[in-house]
């Protein structure tokens, strides 16, 4: 990874006078404000909206400042940023996925925001032996097999996801599970009140790995409401780039390019370099047994198996329409 770069916290401190500030553009399906920048010569400053925490990213500096006592979470997000973009300048590429592991496969699963990722992984811990690898970002890169990294942090999950996981139940009050089952579904939906998820109190020790093999990559391809039964279905991302919008994610706005670019507002990630992966992949032993395995586990209504790293039912079958599987209905997943 190179050099090691130190970061800087430093509680209380702000900037005065404020500089002009530009909103960051968010992602698709995201609403509000939530990152704003100002571009420096050779550095940038970022401020998160909600909290007021302000950074400084420079090649040679990284330092929070701000009401940071109140928002750990949001400086630990900092400090892993520093990770992300030492991958992402090695040649990792950045999917906005969930993964789970057995320490001999590896499971991402992609969609769009409030599709279910989380939901889906934290279903997949309640087999035996199964370990969390990632439950938002995931960086990926090609061989035999495919490589994961997972970023360094417990998942934060909606009061959606704990509602709908029995296990998860002690996340909540009482008084509070009252409250959110009364709230109209829509309502719930659009919900962010993220909760800490210690996988380690949860699951037991043990159950987290962060670097894994990655053989398998689903895509959660669904419409909220619809009534259609639950399927697996087997493409080639090649063939289906509307699905590349839901694995690549964006770096965010406090990634510098190894030639010392910082990435631009707006910018939408390159498919080139993930389709790359997908066509390099080698095939590997078709895993139909733990496919059917997870399926009483998945809470959601339609699921895409997309072979970016690689899918190896779909390279292994010279018929692949003989290996279609359907599962039961589940409810839709939660946020």
């Amino acid at each position: 990874m190179g050099t090691a770069l130190a970061v800087h916290l430093l509680p209380g401190q702000t900037l005065d006078p404020e500089p002009a500030w530009q909103d960051w553009a968010r992602e698709a399906g995201k609403s509000g404000r939530k990152d704003a920048v100002c571009d420096l010569d050779g550095a940038r400053l970022v401020r998160k909206v909600r909290s007021g925490v302000t950074f400084l990213q420079a090649p040679d500096a990284a330092i929070a400042f701000g009401p940071l006592a109140a928002n750990v979470s949001t400086a630990i997000n900092f400090i892993n940023t520093q990770v992300l973009s030492a991958c992402l300048r090695e040649g990792w590429q950045l999917c906005h996925a969930a993964a789970v592991t057995d320490g001999t496969r590896g499971l991402a699963i992609s969609g769009l925001s409030g599709g279910g990722k989380s939901t889906s992984v934290l279903r997949m811990m309640d087999l035996p032996g199964t370990r969390f690898v990632s439950n938002d970002r995931l960086l990926v890169r090609g061989g035999t097999p495919a490589a994961a990294l997972g970023i360094p942090k417990h998942p934060r999950i909606n009061p959606g996801t704990i509602l709908g996981n029995p296990r998860l139940a002690p996340m909540l009050s009482d008084a509070r599970r009252a409250e959110l089952l009364a709230l109209p579904e829509d309502d719930l939906w659009a919900l962010e009140d993220k909760h800490d998820l210690i996988i380690g109190e949860v699951y037991g020790p043990g159950r987290v790995q962060y670097a894994a093999p990655l053989t398998e990559f689903w895509v959660l391809n669904w419409t909220r409401g619809s009534e259609a039964p639950t399927a697996l279905a087997e493409v080639d991302l090649a063939t289906r780039p509307d699905l590349l919008g839901a694995i690549m994610k964006s770096p965010g706005p406090f990634h510098q390019h190894a030639d010392g670019r910082f990435e631009p507002n707006g910018a939408a990630p390159v498919p080139g370099p993930f389709l790359a992966i997908s066509a390099a992949a080698a095939a590997l032993p078709a895993s139909s047994t733990s496919v059917r395995k997870a399926a009483s586990l998945l809470p959601v209504r339609s699921t895409l198996v997309a072979p970016i790293l690689p899918e190896p039912i779909l390279r292994r079958s010279p018929s692949p329409k003989s290996r279609a599987m359907t599962m039961p209905n589940g409810t839709a997943p939660s946020r």
